[in-house]
Order: C-alpha cells, then sequence, then structure tokens
C-alpha cells in the first residue's frame, strides 16, 4: 500500500483540528484535546507552506475553538485561584 499523498494528509488533519478543537470547548476535560488541536494546526501549516488547503476554514475554526477553550480554562483557573487565596474578598465584613 502507497503512502497517503500531502493533500489527502492536509485534509484529514485539518479536520481532525476542527474536531479536536470543538470538542476541546468541553470545560476541564477538552485542555488535552485543545491543546492536540494546536498542534496538527501549526502541523499542517507547517507541512504544506504555499499549498492550497480546500479545508482551511475548518483547520482556521479548530484553531479558534481551541484559543477559546483554553482562555476559558485559563480564567476558570484563576478565578477558582483567587476564590480560594482570598476569600475575604468575597465576603462582606459590616459589623
Amino acid at each position: 500500500m502507497s503512502p497517503k499523498p500531502i493533500k489527502v494528509l492536509m485534509i484529514e488533519r485539518s479536520l481532525r483540528c476542527f474536531y479536536c478543537g470543538v470538542m476541546g470547548l468541553i470545560p476541564v476535560l477538552g485542555v488535552p484535546l485543545a491543546i492536540w488541536s494546536m498542534q496538527q494546526y501549526w502541523r499542517v501549516k507547517r507541512d504544506t507552506k504555499g499549498m492550497w488547503n480546500p479545508a482551511e476554514t475548518y483547520l482556521k475554526w479548530g484553531l479558534r475553538s481551541a484559543r477559546i477553550s483554553l482562555a476559558t480554562f485559563v480564567i476558570l483557573l484563576g478565578s477558582i485561584t483567587v476564590l480560594v487565596l482570598y476569600p475575604s474578598i468575597f465576603t462582606s465584613s459590616s459589623e
């Protein structure tokens, strides 16, 4: 069996980037998928410089979804950290 042509690999990786990016939107559990989606994005970009990608829209949306997922996770983690470390900020001290 011959190896797959570069165009086929590019399209498959673009779609994989999209699927993993969307699945990365699942809170907390999707973080590894979001990271993997970003790796797929950079891999496709690196391996196919200058080539036309018919699945470019999927590739871009996969990256966007992954970024949104990671940003949401960082904000959520930061909020929880502030809540745990500084609970006095959120309690009223009316004595």
